[in-house]
């Protein structure tokens, strides 16, 4: 019985992020499915705006966008490198369609992803929020997540 209910939700997951992916690739493609405030997109017609959580609660409480923008690919992956400016590209779109999260990691190329998104996103700064994983020593191969290391990372 567990097995039928793994795979259900399981298949239940893959379903929800496809359709979760195809609805952002569509969104940086041509900004129809999600806009700013104006509600127009690239195409100029009528979009809903995009849709808002809340993360944290109290004091630290952020309202962000529902979707997330992943960073990882702009310099650390498998595939093509991108310029910067393609990477700068591609993180505007992501902006104009309503994205106000971003994500990026300490392990994404030795902290190099987070100094790109941190320079290409700098314009944006008061309109989004960079989240970032972290938890590693000075070496890649040691854990560190002491309030020291994390105070070293932050800064």
């Amino acid at each position: 019985m567990q097995d039928i209910r793994y795979k259900k939700n399981r298949r239940e997951f893959l379903s929800t992020s496809a359709k979760s992916l195809a609805l952002l690739g569509i969104a940086l493609q041509g900004g129809f499915v999600f806009a700013k405030e104006s509600n127009k997109g690239i195409s100029g017609i009528q979009h809903k705006p995009m849709p808002k959580r809340i993360l944290g609660s109290g004091k630290a409480a952020m309202e962000v966008s529902a979707l997330a923008f992943g960073c990882m690919g702009l310099n650390y992956h498998r595939s093509k490198k991108l310029s910067k400016k393609e990477a700068q590209n591609i993180l505007a779109k992501a902006v104009d369609s309503g994205i106000t999260l971003f994500d990026t990691a300490q392990v994404y190329g030795n902290g190099s992803n987070e100094i790109l998104v941190g320079e290409l996103l700098k314009p944006y700064k008061d309109k989004i929020f960079i989240t970032t994983k972290f938890g590693f020593g000075k070496d890649a191969d040691s854990l560190d997540s002491s309030p020291k290391r994390i105070r070293e990372v932050v800064d």
